[in-house]
């Protein structure tokens, strides 16, 4: 599953948000039961490119985390756990990325 990294540049976010769900339950299903999108300008990313899953599941988890020391830029973290504070989770969440 591709996302374009100007996606959401050249579409509302509602209606971005809206493909994605739309896009999961046509290619996994509905029992993928993926229903919340967060749009992020930036992912957390090693200095080697890979995305840093672990630190958002717990970030969205409202679970405690340590700042990994080969992230790229620290700063990414602090818009996504705003984010994540304002989504306020009943159950986990899963990231797809």
């Amino acid at each position: 599953m591709d996302v374009c990294r100007e996606a959401h540049e050249s579409r509302p976010p509602t209606i971005l948000s809206e493909e994605l769900v739309a896009l999961v339950r046509r290619r996994i299903g509905p029992v993928a039961a993926f229903r919340d999108v967060v749009i992020v300008d930036r992912l957390p990313k090693t200095r080697f490119g890979k995305i840093l899953r672990k630190t958002l599941r717990q970030i969205v988890d409202g679970e405690a985390y340590k700042v990994p020391a080969a992230i790229e830029d620290a700063t990414v973290l602090d818009p996504i756990s705003a984010l994540a504070d304002r989504q306020q989770p009943t159950e986990p969440h899963h990231v797809l990325t």
